[in-house]
Protein backbone atom coordinates (compact mmCIF):
# COMPACT_ATOMS: atom_id res chain seq x y z
CA UNK A 1 0.00 0.00 0.00
CA UNK A 2 1.38 3.72 -1.01
CA UNK A 3 1.03 6.26 1.45
CA UNK A 4 0.54 9.49 -0.76
CA UNK A 5 0.00 11.74 1.78
CA UNK A 6 1.73 14.37 2.41
CA UNK A 7 4.10 14.36 5.68
CA UNK A 8 4.11 17.54 8.21
CA UNK A 9 7.81 18.52 7.12
CA UNK A 10 5.98 18.89 2.98
CA UNK A 11 3.08 20.74 4.35
CA UNK A 12 5.24 23.46 6.51
CA UNK A 13 7.59 23.30 2.94
CA UNK A 14 4.68 24.09 1.12
CA UNK A 15 3.60 26.86 3.67
CA UNK A 16 7.14 28.42 3.53
CA UNK A 17 7.38 28.58 -0.42
CA UNK A 18 3.73 30.31 -0.45
CA UNK A 19 4.84 32.91 1.97
CA UNK A 20 8.20 33.77 -0.03
CA UNK A 21 5.64 33.29 -3.65
CA UNK A 22 3.42 36.18 -1.97
CA UNK A 23 6.99 38.58 -1.00
CA UNK A 24 8.23 38.41 2.30
CA UNK A 25 6.51 41.72 3.51
CA UNK A 26 3.40 40.00 2.74
CA UNK A 27 4.38 37.93 6.30
CA UNK A 28 4.64 40.87 8.25
CA UNK A 29 6.69 40.79 11.48
CA UNK A 30 4.84 38.20 13.50
CA UNK A 31 4.10 35.79 10.73
CA UNK A 32 8.42 36.12 9.47
CA UNK A 33 9.20 35.44 13.05
CA UNK A 34 6.49 32.39 13.32
CA UNK A 35 7.60 30.92 9.82
CA UNK A 36 11.42 31.21 11.45
CA UNK A 37 11.01 29.91 14.88
CA UNK A 38 9.46 26.50 13.03
CA UNK A 39 12.32 26.52 10.62
CA UNK A 40 15.04 26.30 13.28
CA UNK A 41 13.00 23.62 15.21
CA UNK A 42 12.73 21.30 12.30
CA UNK A 43 16.66 22.26 11.02
CA UNK A 44 18.14 21.30 14.11
CA UNK A 45 16.06 18.49 14.70
CA UNK A 46 16.99 17.55 11.02
CA UNK A 47 20.47 17.35 11.71
CA UNK A 48 20.97 20.50 9.91
CA UNK A 49 22.69 22.97 12.67
CA UNK A 50 24.23 25.22 10.16
CA UNK A 51 20.79 25.91 8.09
CA UNK A 52 19.47 26.62 12.19
CA UNK A 53 22.22 29.11 13.05
CA UNK A 54 21.51 31.36 9.66
CA UNK A 55 17.85 30.93 10.56
CA UNK A 56 18.81 32.26 13.96
CA UNK A 57 20.75 34.83 12.11
CA UNK A 58 17.19 36.07 10.27
CA UNK A 59 15.67 36.24 13.37
CA UNK A 60 17.85 38.87 14.78
CA UNK A 61 17.45 41.00 11.83
CA UNK A 62 13.50 40.65 11.77
CA UNK A 63 13.46 41.86 15.47
CA UNK A 64 16.04 44.72 14.75
CA UNK A 65 14.09 46.50 12.29
CA UNK A 66 17.24 46.07 9.73
CA UNK A 67 17.15 47.28 6.51
CA UNK A 68 16.88 45.46 3.39
CA UNK A 69 20.57 44.92 2.48
CA UNK A 70 20.80 43.37 5.84
CA UNK A 71 18.96 40.63 5.32
CA UNK A 72 20.23 39.65 1.10
CA UNK A 73 23.29 37.89 2.38
CA UNK A 74 21.62 35.90 4.91
CA UNK A 75 19.03 34.79 3.02
CA UNK A 76 21.16 33.95 0.11
CA UNK A 77 23.25 31.84 2.78
CA UNK A 78 20.17 30.37 3.29
CA UNK A 79 19.50 29.75 -0.35
CA UNK A 80 23.09 28.06 -0.41
CA UNK A 81 22.59 25.99 2.45
CA UNK A 82 18.94 24.96 1.33
CA UNK A 83 20.44 23.50 -1.87
CA UNK A 84 23.65 21.95 -0.33
CA UNK A 85 20.61 19.92 2.06
CA UNK A 86 19.27 18.87 -1.12
CA UNK A 87 21.61 17.28 -2.88
CA UNK A 88 22.81 15.40 -0.02
CA UNK A 89 18.77 14.01 0.66
CA UNK A 90 18.48 10.71 -0.58
CA UNK A 91 14.49 11.25 -1.78
CA UNK A 92 14.45 12.65 -4.66
CA UNK A 93 10.86 14.35 -3.87
CA UNK A 94 12.28 15.61 -1.05
CA UNK A 95 15.42 16.97 -2.94
CA UNK A 96 13.60 18.56 -5.54
CA UNK A 97 11.59 20.72 -2.97
CA UNK A 98 14.13 21.67 -1.39
CA UNK A 99 15.71 22.84 -4.70
CA UNK A 100 12.81 25.28 -5.49
CA UNK A 101 12.70 26.26 -2.11
CA UNK A 102 16.60 27.40 -2.51
CA UNK A 103 15.42 28.96 -5.50
CA UNK A 104 12.86 31.16 -3.81
CA UNK A 105 14.82 31.85 -1.24
CA UNK A 106 17.63 33.01 -4.09
CA UNK A 107 14.79 35.23 -5.09
CA UNK A 108 13.04 36.87 -1.76
CA UNK A 109 15.43 39.65 -1.50
CA UNK A 110 13.85 41.14 -4.34
CA UNK A 111 10.82 41.13 -2.40
CA UNK A 112 12.00 43.50 -0.04
CA UNK A 113 12.87 46.73 -1.82
CA UNK A 114 14.61 49.37 -0.29
CA UNK A 115 14.87 51.24 2.64
CA UNK A 116 13.01 54.53 2.76
CA UNK A 117 14.13 58.00 3.88
CA UNK A 118 12.48 57.42 6.92
CA UNK A 119 14.91 54.34 7.68
CA UNK A 120 11.88 52.81 7.55
CA UNK A 121 11.82 48.60 8.51
CA UNK A 122 11.26 46.32 5.17
CA UNK A 123 8.85 43.90 6.92
CA UNK A 124 5.58 45.67 8.12
CA UNK A 125 4.91 46.04 11.95
CA UNK A 126 9.05 46.11 12.72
Amino acid sequence: MTDTAPSPGAHDLELTRSALREGLPSLGLDGGLVEVDRWVDATRSAGLPQVADTLVELQGLLTSAADAAAFRPVLERLAEQTRAAADGAADERVAGELRDLANELEQAPGSLGGVGPTGSSVLPGV
